[in-house]
């Protein structure tokens, strides 16, 4: 049984909330009903069907006035409340709203006293830690997507970790679960310069053909998300780093198997959403604290 969903509603961060398992875990929080601050650099992206904000009711200062009648819309119904904390700069306007200037509703308005989120604007490729601290105080616990989606994105994932782990430790923070990577135990990096050759939970196919293939294409990426954990390792935080294999576009299956310190055996892929359920599901498992946890179907 999930244990998670039976506890009662809690305060989440979820940052990368436009990113591939940044919105399903934003989805999946809003559905359990949680309070959620959302960290995005274009809020504008956030998912249609639970959390498209919308800018209304401005009062607005411009660069170029001419633009002030681009922020003006009336309230559509999506899935959940939001207001941004700072959503300057917003990208499709020069205005400067005040933090209760933007409202999304709801498709089931009778789900708007059950789940609320706050958004707010940050671009984590070069973040200030004290930005974060608004947006990390007081959550019972951090969810990153971080990932770069090209190689010119490489070091998002270290960078913006590096950011959220100080704005963590300087509000007093704890508990912080992130997505990595299957191969990433395998990677080099300044805190582990001798990795082993081979994953152990990972068959003769990955071992000499799928795994090294993978590292050859994504050298940056991987870089990135070892040094990513690099980081967590060193901080005094309760983390927990999630290392999926390939990863779908796919429904939740709600069934996948894990591995503690290695990946699943003969696991090959795993959906977005059963990434972002699990990272949900280990949040109050104190035997996920300070572990890299293989998942797979």
């Amino acid at each position: 049984m999930n244990t998670f969903y039976k506890v009662g509603r809690v305060r989440l961060t979820i940052i990368g909330a436009t990113g591939g398992i940044g919105r399903q875990l934003l989805i999946q929080a809003v559905a359990a009903g949680h309070e959620i601050t959302a960290v995005v650099r274009n809020p504008n992206r956030l998912p249609e069907t639970s959390a498209r904000v919308i800018p209304t009711d401005f009062t607005a200062t411009a660069r170029n006035p001419d633009r002030i009648a681009e922020t003006s819309a009336r309230a559509v119904p999506t899935d959940l409340t939001a207001t941004i904390r700072n959503p300057d700069p917003l990208p499709e306007t020069s205005a400067r709203a005040t933090p209760t200037d933007l409202t999304a509703t709801a498709r089931n308005p009778d789900r708007l006293a059950e789940a609320s989120v706050r958004v707010v604007v940050a671009d984590l490729a070069d973040a200030d830690p004290a930005c974060l601290r608004s947006a990390v105080e007081g959550a019972d616990a951090v969810l990153s997507g971080l990932g770069a989606r090209s190689a010119a994105e490489a070091g998002v994932a270290s960078r913006g970790t590096r950011a959220i782990v100080q704005a963590m430790e300087a509000t007093g923070g704890r508990r912080i679960v992130v997505v990595s990577a299957a191969s990433v135990g395998t990677v080099a990096s300044p805190g582990r310069p001798n990795p082993p050759r081979h994953n152990p939970g990972d068959g003769f196919f990955m071992r000499h053909l799928a795994a090294p293939l993978a590292k050859a294409a994504f050298r940056a990426h991987y870089a990135d998300l070892a040094l990513m954990e690099d980081l967590l390792r060193d901080s005094d935080l309760d983390w927990t780093v999630s290392r999926p294999p390939r990863l779908l576009n796919r429904r939740l299956r709600r069934q996948y198997r894990t591995a503690y310190g290695q990946n699943v055996r003969r696991g090959m892929f795993i959906a977005r959403a059963d990434v972002a359920r699990h990272m949900l599901e280990v949040i109050e498992r104190p035997e996920t604290f300070r572990r890299d946890i293989g998942i797979a179907y």
